[in-house]
């Protein structure tokens, strides 16, 4: 055998006999073009333009440059449109927040005859600015020296949203404040709370999608046989057919009071709510109003958000969508969770009338900020949000009441008919009618009137968070956000137990309260699935005497219930007297 090995070649050589190659290949049209002159060409356009999806589109590109050099159908020639980076769409949305408020985008300011003032954004510039949005930037230091999972670059986009939806909302609001961020699923949901003028409408700049939302109503074509079953429970016979009249149970049954809504800029709905997954320019939507009913039923499951405000939440029974829910969850936990340092807030008395609960406070003229020593005791901390009774309202209210108010509210073209439930709306004419006046206002004398939490009562008093039969949780955590630095650098910080991500910070005059969290209330178990039940014992043939017979029939069965009826009706007709000799 032979050593030698084959002479290797020149890349310079192999560079050549390739492009001959290539450039023998050439157009059955004109023998003018090769594939060496169309590839030179698509890697030419690649190169010039760097579209970010150049593998995808490379035989688009392939055609685009067959047409540039006279062949090929103009026909689909041209790559389609490359579709918008994440990034870009995103700085789309939130380039309004960073933009001078007298410049316009995609306009080139060296154009311009008259240049905008410098802006700096300083609250100095604008006093009206300071009233509404108050100590934002204290309160956000307060934030983030904390460290409960919001950073500087987030609140600053967060602060300038502030500024940019006061800007939208105009002269009409009075205050704006970050509420917190609601996690979710698929998104999360940034909320700001606010406050506008006395009998102002809302801002139409932001839209209200779900102001006029009513709950689906059933087809009116279908029967529908809740009314049916309420005609039996009252005695309404006549109005059911026979054929569910077989057999069919007395219930004694009294459905729930529906109590009236709040109006808007009174109770619950005193605060405006807007939210965002993004905190872009036009993201921006405003909640509905809460309704009692919302809030009560909120009570009775757990729900973890998804980030899409129209889901239907019809698995849990509740009567609305996914943004009526995160609306009743922010009224619970404001009213739970908001606390401030005692003295802070007042009782404004002149909005006091006799013989009501007090529902307004104003911020106290001479207050003396506390020790940071006393601000890590619970006894120094007031909630200053009023309690939500156990029917959904700020308010005590008997059963009678609010049957009386849901029909004045119908009076008034408040609330339509059909909104109410049939079961209520039976339960309304009931209560309303005159033969049941005097049981009712006994019932009402008996029915005694719900205790709630004062405003301004210290959070010391709550109840603690049973875990187990023996285990009690504090309902508050206090701790300081520092024991290294100085004590006029550390932060006071207020964990609730019953909302986790519910949090109160405070430090010499400012404090702040902010909710970083899922959205529900604490968990004392986890869920568990119910086991299966225990085996029962086998059937002993021993113990009775079995026979077999053959199944009746439909007509036995038919010939049997009519007999049994007969004897009822014979039994029914007959005196008491009558039915006791018989039975002698």
């Amino acid at each position: 055998m032979s050593n030698e090995q084959p002479d290797k070649k020149d890349p310079k050589d192999m560079v050549s006999e390739t492009k001959a190659l290539l450039m023998s290949f050439q157009s059955g049209e004109n023998q003018t073009t090769s594939v060496y002159d169309l590839m030179t060409g698509i890697i030419k356009y690649i190169t010039e333009h760097q579209p970010s999806q150049a593998f995808d589109q490379f035989e688009e590109i392939s055609r685009f440059v067959k047409l540039e050099m006279g062949m090929g159908n103009i026909l689909g020639a041209v790559p389609t449109k490359e579709p918008k980076p994440s990034e870009v769409e995103f700085a789309e949305k939130e380039r309004a927040l960073y933009s001078h408020p007298d410049h316009v985008w995609n306009k080139a300011p060296l154009v311009e005859t008259n240049l905008p003032e410098s802006y700096s954004g300083n609250f100095e510039e604008d006093s009206e600015e300071t009233l509404v949005l108050g100590n934002v930037n204290q309160e956000f230091s307060l934030i983030e020296q904390s460290g409960i999972g919001l950073g500087r670059e987030e609140l600053t986009r967060i602060w300038l949203a502030l500024r940019h939806l006061r800007k939208v909302l105009g002269d009409s609001v009075t205050k704006l404040r970050f509420w917190g961020k609601v996690f979710g699923i698929k998104a999360n949901y940034y909320i700001i709370e606010s406050e506008f003028l006395p009998g102002t409408e809302p801002n139409k700049n932001i839209p209200g999608p779900w102001d006029n939302w009513r709950y689906p109503k059933p087809d009116p074509k279908m029967p529908d046989p809740e009314s049916f079953i309420n005609a039996v429970r009252y005695g309404r016979v006549r109005d059911v057919p026979n054929s569910l009249l077989r057999d069919f149970p007395r219930i004694p049954y009294e459905p729930p009071t529906r109590y009236p809504r709040e109006s808007r800029g009174i109770g619950l709905n005193k605060w405006d709510y807007y939210v965002s997954s993004s905190l872009g320019e036009g993201t921006w939507v405003r909640l509905p109003s809460v309704r009692p009913e919302h809030i009560v039923t909120a009570r009775d499951f757990v729900y973890m958000f998804t980030g899409d405000l129209n889901r239907n939440l019809h698995d849990f029974a509740f009567p609305g969508l996914e943004v009526h829910y995160l609306r009743a969850q922010i009224a619970r936990i404001s009213s739970g969770t908001h606390i401030s340092p005692s003295g802070v807030f007042e009782i404004d008395e002149e909005l006091v009338e006799e013989g009501e609960q007090p529902e307004n406070l104003k911020v106290a003229e001479e207050y003396e900020p506390m020790e940071f020593g006393d601000l890590l005791e619970p006894i120094n901390w007031v909630h200053h949000k009023p309690y939500i009774f156990s029917n959904g309202l700020i308010s005590w209210m008997s059963r009678r009441q609010a049957a009386e108010a849901i029909k004045e509210m119908i009076a008034r073209g408040e609330e339509e008919p059909s909104e109410i439930p049939q079961e209520t709306q039976i339960l309304t004419d009931k209560e309303t009618n005159e033969e049941y006046e005097d049981e009712e206002h006994e019932e009402e004398d008996m029915e005694p009137e719900e205790q709630g939490v004062d405003l301004l009562a210290t959070i010391h008093e709550e109840d603690p968070v049973t875990v187990g039969t023996s285990l009690a949780i504090p309902a508050w955590s206090f701790r300081s956000s520092t024991i290294l630095l100085p004590v006029n650098c550390a932060i006071a910080i207020a964990n609730s137990t019953r909302w986790p991500g519910a949090y109160a910070l405070a430090r010499d005059k400012v404090f702040t309260n902010i909710y970083m969290g899922w959205g529900n209330k604490y968990f004392i178990i986890d869920h568990k699935l119910p086991g299966p039940p225990e085996v029962l014992e086998e059937f002993d043939e021993k113990l009775a005497n079995l026979v077999e017979i053959s199944d009746p029939t439909e007509q036995d069965i038919e010939e049997a219930r009519l007999r049994r009826q007969i004897r009822e009706d014979a039994i029914s007709d007959e005196s008491p007297s009558e039915i006791l000799e018989e039975t002698e």
